[in-house]
């Protein structure tokens, strides 16, 4: 950090340059070039070392906080990036790991040790999840969806269906539920979901349908 205000301050490079060849973040950086310029006495100013992800956790503990966080994502609870440092701060402290002071001051990981754990592990990534009423959420199980599947086998079965009489539904929601925030998931997930509130918007659909035969139903 020292060697990166020095650039700045006395090389006269530009902060965005120095944050990118530190790897720094910038607004990190900027305070604390003001807090050297504002110190009466510039050897006195004490600089924060740079930490990161390997320097806090052991591999496997990296793996297990990557772990959990796909998981979490996955059943639609995904955190978000100040949640998944709180969560980083819990399990340093639960664990009795050596931590950084300001960790201990604002009881979370900094933002630099998210971006260095992120650089760590390349399946994760800070993604906008699909706002999901809780309800829906919990009827997406094993047992319905094999509940479905038996019915469709059973109505197959009685009646003989030609492609004609087969429609695919499509349907877009349209929610007035609260945005959700932005969490941390896979890359390789097609589709990010997060529980929100039922109670709290109003679902309007609009949908479309279409046959084996390539004929659509127009939506009335």
């Amino acid at each position: 950090m020292k060697e990166a205000v020095d650039e700045v301050v006395r090389n006269k490079c530009s902060v965005k340059s120095v944050a990118v060849e530190f790897d720094i973040k910038r607004t990190t950086l900027r305070r604390y070039i003001l807090k050297y310029k504002s110190a009466p006495n510039k050897d006195q100013v004490r600089y924060a070392p740079k930490y990161n992800a390997r320097q806090i956790f052991t591999e496997d503990q990296e793996t297990m906080l990557a772990e959990y966080l796909l998981t979490a994502a996955k059943h639609n609870y995904g955190h978000s990036a100040t949640m998944a440092r709180k969560l980083a701060y819990e399990f340093a402290t639960t664990n009795s790991i050596s931590i950084p002071e300001v960790w201990l001051r604002d009881c979370t990981a900094g933002e630099e040790w998210l971006v260095g754990f992120l650089k760590q592990h390349q399946l994760l990534s800070i993604r906008t999840p699909e706002a999901t009423s809780l309800s829906r959420s919990t009827a997406f199980n094993r047992h319905n969806v094999a509940k479905f599947f038996d019915n469709l086998s059973l109505v197959y079965s009685r009646q003989q269906y030609g492609p004609e009489t087969i429609y695919n539904c499509d349907e877009t929601g349209l929610t007035t539920v609260q945005k959700p925030p932005r969490v941390i998931a896979g890359k390789s997930v097609k589709q990010v979901a997060s529980v929100t509130s039922q109670e709290r918007g109003q679902l309007v659909t609009a949908w479309g349908t279409v046959n084996a035969k390539g004929n659509s139903i127009r939506p009335s």
